[in-house]
């Protein structure tokens, strides 16, 4: 056998050793208990042994000592990825700002043995999907960092554990990547903090016109015998989150020659029901938010905030296709503010022939739906649970 031979088949135990190593991992990290963390971390930390041993024997090759240095990096970052993932999944409650400062630690290190990998010259058809797929692993840490701040925030230094607290938010996101879910809860968790006072928002919390609007929307007979007598069983109140954009836009003026001069107006989406029958558009920005943008004044004293289901990403696309059909505003370009929380109620009518629903919101000036409840029960459920 010759020297060349020693080194591939030197090669092909190392790979076939990664492979086992690898299998174990994922089989027991898919358990998702302390104990199949504990039993991941203990193999990587195998694999980085066996991986500084190849490294001594590959010393007279660069590229592949470099190679392996950055493989046994990840390999190790990973291996304390599972060290915290061991605390994450036990039945305590956590403080969040030491575990987040070890994921960044590892996130960083990561990212840096991607780029030691992607920059050892090694066979590129092997490192660079490794690249690849090691960036992808930061980016779940990064992801993970997401879900460990809205815990942080959410419960509240409650008694839950991250483990049940992951568990009961996965029922509240609307379906989606990972990224999109992350966003959502991020969202959710900002209306928390509006909820409990504790970050100033834009918005107003005026409820006074929903029980006229309420009695309004009731049906009555007419002539005492023709329709329905419905009463009014019980009236919600809330605030809805909706999206507030700002739009820039050219028009025209003056009589033979004209000249551009710009334009400003404001737009809205309900966050919790987003879809483009939902978009309002407030040419005049005097009017309806615009008034609201001015200061940063929700108090929120005591009322449920619904919760948020979508994006920025998803208010900017719907707003844009409802400026593009308004042939005035030419040229507009959207900018996103952020977000407003506005009084809205639900209204639960009986009749003999059953229950029906009614939503407004700031006494019709944003068009909402009924449906939007189910965003309510949801905060009133995180309120009870965390406070």
């Amino acid at each position: 056998m010759t020297e060349g031979d020693k080194v591939l088949l030197q090669k092909m135990d190392q790979r076939l050793a990664t492979v086992l190593f690898l299998s174990n991992v994922a089989h027991a990290a898919s358990r998702r208990d302390p104990e199949g963390y504990v039993s991941a971390r203990k193999n990587l930390e195998e694999l980085v042994s066996e991986l500084r041993q190849t490294m001594v024997a590959a010393k007279g090759d660069a590229a592949t000592s470099k190679f392996l240095d950055g493989l046994a990096a990840r390999y190790s970052a990973l291996a304390e990825l599972c060290r915290l993932c061991e605390e994450l999944a036990s039945d305590n409650a956590l403080a969040a700002a030491p575990l987040l400062e070890r994921l960044d630690v590892q996130v960083q290190a990561l990212r840096a043995a991607a780029e030691a990998i992607g920059a050892s010259d090694y066979d590129a058809t092997e490192s660079m999907p490794l690249v690849l797929g090691v960036r992808q692993e930061a980016a779940s840490g990064e992801l993970l960092g997401r879900w460990l701040r809205a815990y942080d925030t959410i419960a509240n230094r409650s008694s839950a554990s991250f483990a049940s607290f992951v568990e009961g938010m996965k029922t509240t996101l609307p379906p989606g990547t990972p990224e999109l879910q992350s966003e959502v809860l991020e969202l959710t968790a900002s209306s928390m903090q509006v909820m409990r006072g504790a970050l100033p928002a834009w918005g107003a919390e005026d409820f006074t016109w929903s029980n006229g609007w309420a009695e309004t929307s009731r049906s009555k007979k007419w002539l005492w015998f023709f329709g329905t007598e419905e009463v009014l069983a019980k009236l919600e109140t809330f605030l809805l989150p909706v999206w507030v954009a700002e739009v820039v836009y050219s028009k025209s003026t003056g009589a033979l020659l004209k000249s551009g001069i710009e334009g400003k107006a404001f737009a809205t989406v309900d966050a919790c029901a987003p879809d483009a029958s939902r978009v309002c558009i407030f040419s005049d920005p005097t009017t309806g938010v615009g008034p609201l943008l001015a200061t940063e004044s929700l108090g929120a004293r005591g009322s449920i905030i619904a919760a948020p289901r979508s994006t920025l990403q998803i208010a900017q696309s719907l707003i844009e296709g409802a400026v593009r059909g308004r042939p005035e505003l030419l040229n507009p370009k959207v900018k996103i503010l952020g977000m407003a929380y506005l009084p809205a109620a639900v209204a639960h009518y009986e009749s003999k022939n059953g229950l029906r629903e009614a939503a407004c919101c700031w006494n019709g000036v944003i068009p909402t739906v009924a449906g939007v409840r189910t965003q309510v029960q949801v905060s009133q459920s995180l309120k009870q649970q965390f406070g």
